[in-house]
């Protein structure tokens, strides 16, 4: 029985032998046939075909020596001379063809060493794969942290077979570890005990810290090499309805395509990041600090982004419909394009923002700061502007039709071709206090209960002069 299980496992390694390095063995001997016949020659013809001509030669030479009474010296040294040649010819075909078959088998044996190398190191990544998830299962945090930074490097060592997965356990290790909400909430031994923590969850200046293991996933995403819409990361990472209260990723992360739908980033440091076309819809990203972060066609419906700070962010072509961006900071922010329809920007800081062609309709903006602003073009329709304050804001074919203005501050505000078609008449009142740039008595008449006495002084007078009426002289 012994016997037959040797004899049987012989069969079976040179049945694994056969299946590859056989092959290639024979793709050698063909590609030397093909494109080197030289060598095939070498390694095919025999040595007595190549001495052929001289073995005539001496068999002849041989014939007229033994013919002869006498034979010449002349004959016997030709003789020897060619004996020597042959017997030289014979051993350069022999040692070409041994080199030449010592060549292959030297590149054979470094092709099966490579396919073995390949394979060990495949296995090694395979088992560390496993390892690493193991790890994950843990309760030791150090444990844990090990397995993620483990799963980090194999991305880097087998980029092609384990990317995918990998970014796939971490976003599920996030969504199992750290939910929003919480599956379960804390059990209090005390009624104290839950005042307080019910006080401590409606303090708005206080968020948990987050956990390590969580935060340590998050650089890793953070940190990766590529983006959704690569062939390695055909998906969004899916990190919806996460708990990621207070987390802090280095300058420059990189979010792009990130799915972080009605998750919890409050007080979240994302500062420099890249979020473009990440969805941030119904997201909490209260008195989160993301100056100077990439929002680029992102979305953000119905998002909190009260308290935020969004200074200097690039928010072109952003979704915020419906978003609440009260008392938000986006001072110097670029929002051209994007569309804020029925947005709730109260006492909201857009100073020196650009706002190019933005859709502001139904949008509120009470008491806002848009202090030298660029809204050309923008529609402020139907948009509620009362107490705003835009002096010196670039207001040039913009539409206000239907806009509240009552008590807003326009002085050197730009309107050129500014148009006002059903505004609330109030306008016209603060236009005489805070004259404005090229505002002609034809846009304002455009005004919904528009009457002559109303007008400022400056535009009265340009009334009159359009329309042909002159004072009354005297008689003398």
């Amino acid at each position: 029985m012994k016997r037959f299980r040797l004899a049987l496992s012989s069969t079976q390694r040179l049945s694994r032998l056969w299946d590859w390095r056989v092959p290639v063995l024979l793709m050698i001997l063909g590609g030397a046939y093909l494109f080197d016949p030289p060598l095939w020659d070498a390694i095919s013809v025999s040595p007595q075909r190549r001495v052929e001509p001289l073995k005539q030669r001496i068999a002849e030479l041989d014939k007229r020596i033994k013919a002869a009474p006498t034979p010449s010296t002349a004959d016997l040294k030709e003789l020897a001379t060619l004996e020597k040649g042959r017997i030289d010819a014979e051993h350069t075909i022999r040692t070409t063809a041994v080199q030449a078959i010592a060549g292959l088998f030297v590149v054979f044996t470094a092709i099966i060493g490579w396919k073995n190398l390949q394979a060990t190191n495949e296995k090694q990544i395979a088992e560390r794969f496993s390892k690493a998830i193991e790890q994950l299962g843990n309760d030791n945090i150090h444990v844990r942290l090990g397995g993620i930074y483990a799963l980090e490097q194999i991305t880097k060592d087998d980029e092609e077979r384990y990317y995918w997965q990998v970014l796939e356990t971490l976003t599920s290790y996030v969504r199992e570890r750290s939910p929003w909400p919480p599956k379960t909430p804390t059990k209090h031994s005390s009624l104290v005990e839950s005042v307080m923590a019910a006080t401590e969850s409606n303090n708005e200046d206080t968020v948990p810290s987050l956990p390590t293991d969580i935060q340590a996933v998050m650089i890793v995403l953070s940190r990766r090499k590529h983006h959704y819409g690569h062939h390695l990361e055909p998906h969004r990472l899916d990190l919806r309805k996460v708990d990621l209260r207070g987390l802090q990723l280095p300058e420059g992360a990189e979010l792009r395509g990130i799915d972080f739908s009605e998750a919890n980033l409050r007080q979240a440091i994302l500062e420099s990041a890249n979020l473009q076309q990440a969805i941030l819809e119904s997201t909490n990203l209260q008195q989160a600090d993301l100056q100077n972060a990439d929002l680029q066609q992102v979305s953000l419906l119905f998002a909190n982004l009260q308290l935020i700070n969004l200074n200097s962010a690039n928010l072109q072509q952003a979704f915020l419909k419906g978003a609440d961006l009260q008392l938000a900071d986006l001072g110097e922010a670029n929002l051209q394009q994007a569309s804020l329809v029925l947005g709730n920007l109260q006492q909201v800081g857009l100073w020196e923002a650009n706002l190019q062609q933005t859709n502001l309709a139904s949008a509120d903006l009470q008491r806002a700061n848009l202090r030298q602003a660029n809204l050309q073009g923008a529609k402020l329709i139907s948009a509620n502007l009362q107490q705003a304050f835009l002096r010196g804001t670039n207001l040039q074919q913009a539409f206000l039709g239907g806009a509240n203005l009552h008590q807003t501050f326009l002085e050197s505000a730009k309107l050129q071709g500014t148009q006002f078609k059903e505004t609330n008449p109030e306008v016209i009142k603060q236009f005489g206090k805070h004259e404005a740039i090229g505002l002609t008595w034809e846009q304002v008449e455009q005004a919904a209960g528009y009457t002559e006495e109303l007008l400022p002084d400056y535009l009265l007078e340009q009334r009159r002069t359009a329309s042909g009426e002159e004072g009354e002289k005297p008689r003398s």
